[in-house]
């Protein structure tokens, strides 16, 4: 986003929070339920204030309405949308994680680096290698999606460098950028509502992060348990998360986002030749991987941990968390008896890119 447009943005979100802050003043001092029962108590006695406060807050509560007409307006006349969405063209939305807010990123993201690097260092004390899946932001792969919002200049090296500055210290990345690029128009990626990835961007990071475990042989030696396939059922629609961002009334009609569809599936797994499937559970003692992230691999209907198994021939052990990003399911993990006492051969370790320049307080390891 330009400084322009910004501060255009800025200008009109101002107006419009002091315009329905205003109208929604106005309908509850009107409102004759404001003034019921305040009116029974002395003016002069603590109680009126009390009294009409919660009236106050409780007619202010009933303009919801007007709130939502105010968002359908600020849609289809402004593109916008509450504060956390970005509102791009043919449909597509982004949440604002994706566009820094500080003058350098460099200043939030050197804590993850080192935050990264020592948790390695802690799995590597237990015998457990570590690889870095890191995605891609969506605003980064579908920049032309954007509308008037561009991908920062001052992020269009975070990813690159990233990977350079992790893997000259020797913590192994699966680089998704170049394949995310050369198959985001050969099929959708990411959700057009949603902040998280599709089944088909699972599918081709699982891919990419098997190619590289394979390369640098972190599970030389490790019989596969079995053969994942992967079974795929009927496409689902689905309301992404940034939807809640756009408070749009019927009236938006075909102007509003049209909802996503997910293909469903899950692996299952085909025991190898001459192995009960009961026999074969029961010898398993402790799962060579580990996956461990945010929601990205969290949330079973984007398919990540069922298209590892595919793509690894294993069975996985998922260890991620919802709504605490990647770096504190990490820390929970290594934290963990699970961890202490069966620790694995190797944990896959999903980081959405908008995270390293979030600014957030790291946890202890």
């Amino acid at each position: 986003m330009t400084a322009s447009s910004d501060q255009q943005t800025n200008r009109y979100s101002a107006f419009m929070g002091i315009a329905l802050l205003g109208f929604a003043a106005t309908l509850a001092v009107l409102n004759p339920s404001t003034w019921i029962g305040s009116l029974a108590v002395p003016f002069t006695d603590g109680q009126w204030a009390g009294l009409y406060g919660k009236n106050f807050d409780k007619t202010l509560a009933l303009t919801q309405p007007a709130k939502d007409a105010f968002g359908t307006l600020s849609y289809i006349g402004f593109r916008e949308g509450r504060p956390g969405v970005l509102v791009g063209s043919d449909g597509w939305l982004f949440t604002d994680e994706e566009m820094a807010r500080l003058d350098t990123p460099r200043v939030a993201f050197a804590d993850k680096i080192s935050f990264i690097r020592a948790a390695k260092a802690k799995a590597e004390a237990a015998g457990t290698q570590v690889i870095v899946a890191l995605i891609p932001a969506k605003l980064r792969v579908y920049d032309d999606k954007a509308g008037r919002y561009g991908f920062m200049p001052k992020l269009a090296p975070v990813y690159t460098e990233t990977v350079t500055n992790l893997q000259g210290r020797g913590v192994p990345v699966v680089d998704l950028l170049g394949p995310f690029v050369e198959n985001r128009s050969k099929t959708q990626l990411f959700l057009r509502t949603d902040t998280h990835w599709t089944p088909q961007g699972a599918e081709i990071a699982a891919r990419e992060v098997a190619k590289s475990v394979m390369k640098a042989g972190l599970l030389a030696g490790e019989p596969a348990s079995g053969e994942f396939v992967l079974k795929e059922g009927s496409p689902k629609e689905h309301r992404g998360d940034l939807l809640a961002f756009l408070p749009l009334l019927d009236v938006a009609g075909p102007k509003a986002p049209a909802p996503d569809f997910i293909r469903t599936g899950e692996a299952v797994e085909r025991p190898p030749a001459g192995t009960d499937a009961g026999d074969a559970l029961l010898g398993e003692d402790t799962l060579p991987v580990a996956l461990v992230g945010s929601s990205y691999s969290f949330d079973r209907r984007w398919q990540f941990e069922d298209q590892l198994k595919v793509a690894l021939r294993t069975d996985i052990l998922n260890a991620a968390q919802e709504g605490q990003g990647p770096f504190k399911p990490m820390a929970d993990y290594l934290a963990s008896a699970e961890f202490r006492e069966k620790p694995p051969r190797l944990v896959i370790w999903e980081i959405p890119e908008r995270y390293l320049w979030a600014a957030a307080r790291m946890p202890r390891l």
